[in-house]
């Protein structure tokens, strides 16, 4: 699904993988070390994206940047592959990155 250019920009400014392979890696050392327990996913579909949400009580920060137990990651879509991911820790950032409306529960 991942394209072979596509561009990961994390949290920190200078946390960014330049290709599919970058991407591959720092995929790979995440799972190798164990992946935070979600207590909560949300997935909300945006305009050419889709932000996938995660709530942990594991995801307190990155680098200096503190998460408050949940961050957002916007996949940005082209041709059915993914071009572009970026994470952002707040999630009104994030639905604004994708162009997405909140969900409206009844």
């Amino acid at each position: 699904m991942l394209d072979p250019d596509v561009v990961w920009r994390g949290v920190p400014p200078d946390a960014v993988c330049h290709d599919r392979g970058e991407v591959l890696d720092v995929l790979s050392e995440q799972v190798a070390r164990g992946l935070p327990r979600a207590d909560a996913l949300e997935l909300v579909a945006g305009d050419g994206a889709v932000v996938l949400g995660v709530r942990s009580d594991q995801l307190d920060q990155i680098g200096d940047h503190p998460l408050r137990g949940q961050l957002f990651n916007v996949f940005r879509l082209a041709d059915g592959r993914i071009t572009e991911i970026t994470d952002h820790a707040h999630r009104r950032q994030a639905l604004d990155a994708a162009d997405a409306t909140p969900p409206r529960w009844a």
